[in-house]
């Protein structure tokens, strides 16, 4: 049950964030930290905790905690739902998502209990951030700032266009600002400048929203990567929840594989080699020449792949490297040596043979 509340408790940080805007700073807080200070690790972190949480869930003997966590899938699919409704590209949604948050207190005016330094961004390195901006307040593209421009005049300008948008183009008869004028008088730019200017003020909470609008995007990153982790635990369970007998068991699969069944032979190697070639001979099997290969090397190299055995000194071996047998009764010089050998083979061979016949004879049907 702990596990089940500390769960719930990591994951309402993520359905239902605490979001203030402190207007001493024109900074929003996310769960009581900066929004521009919290770093990729941070989200990371809760995933992994909700994921460790999740996967200590599952009780195969407690069908209970199956149950939960069907209902705790649900639950989360339907949070995940609602978010993939909103566009953090817009403005309008930013907003109207803060709005739905019980947590959220956007008119908050005290400072938090942590210091805070004002952050000077990095233009070169915040591209993204930028982008991100620019696109929230519908400013154009980041690309149409670029051309020739140094970093910080490029800041300048999208400073200065975002100024402008909210009224406040009017001072030093600033009424149309050409971005591509070098000469740009920077009067309007020290008046924006100044501590608490109107201006300024607007500014920085362009800032805020921006810093929010990322950051929501990887909160809802989580929430994807646990709907999608849910999925698949769920699956799995389901999956072992309706395994009946075996499908498959790995002794069908080894019965099933040639190279698991052992082919023993009674006799000896010598015997063995003498028993194919005799049968060869009088057509029993036939073998398809390949290439270059003769039928008789092909015949060595299949026995020799093939997962016969035969019993030598009492031990068990597979019958590998066959050639010298067969050169034994194929070779004209040894085959003479060795035909005592094969026609004492042969004649007990057939002996057994009508020994069988005489069985056959002697069954009733």
């Amino acid at each position: 049950m702990k596990n089940i509340i500390e769960l719930n408790a990591e994951l309402e940080k993520l359905y239902n964030p605490n979001i203030e805007y402190i207007f001493d700073y024109n900074k929003f807080l996310l769960n009581g930290l900066w929004v521009d200070e919290i770093n990729l690790s941070y989200f990371k972190n809760i995933e992994e905790r909700i994921k460790d949480k999740v996967h200590a869930i599952p009780d195969l003997e407690n069908s209970l905690s199956y149950k939960y966590l069907e209902v705790f899938y649900q639950d989360h699919l339907k949070k995940y739902n609602f978010i993939t409704n909103i566009d953090l590209d817009k403005l309008v949604d930013v907003i109207e998502y803060l709005e739905t948050l019980p947590n959220s207190n956007k008119l908050a005016s005290k400072a938090p209990s942590q210091s805070f330094d004002i952050i000077e961004y990095d233009f070169e390195s915040y591209e993204w951030f930028y982008r991100r901006m620019l696109s929230l307040y519908e400013l154009g593209d980041y690309d149409d700032y670029i051309g020739g421009n140094s970093l910080d005049e490029i800041k300048d300008n999208i400073d200065l266009v975002m100024i402008k948008k909210f009224g406040y183009d009017s001072f030093d008869q600033k009424n149309d600002l050409d971005l591509n004028d070098s000469n740009i008088d920077k009067s309007m730019i020290d008046f924006i400048n100044e501590q608490d200017s109107p201006p300024l003020v607007k500014l920085k909470e362009c800032y805020a929203y921006t810093w929010l609008s990322l950051r929501l995007e990887m909160n809802f990153e989580v929430i994807k990567s646990i709907a999608n982790y849910l999925e698949y635990l769920l699956s799995f369970i389901k999956k072992f929840e309706s395994f009946g007998k075996d499908e498959l068991t790995l002794e069908e699969i080894n019965e099933s594989d040639p190279k698991n069944i052992k082919f023993e032979f009674k006799i000896s190697k010598k015997e063995i080699a003498i028993l194919f070639k005799s049968l060869k001979d009088i057509n029993v099997f036939h073998i398809e020449k390949n290439g270059y290969m003769s039928e008789q090397t092909q015949l060595i190299k299949y026995i020799d792949n093939a997962n016969m055995y035969f019993t030598h000194n009492g031990e068990l071996k597979p019958v590998k490297g066959i050639t010298k047998e067969f050169a034994k009764v194929y070779g004209h010089d040894e085959r003479v040596m060795n035909l005592p050998i094969e026609k004492k083979f042969l004649k007990g061979l057939v002996k057994n043979l009508t020994e069988r016949i005489k069985e056959i004879d002697s069954e009733e049907f």
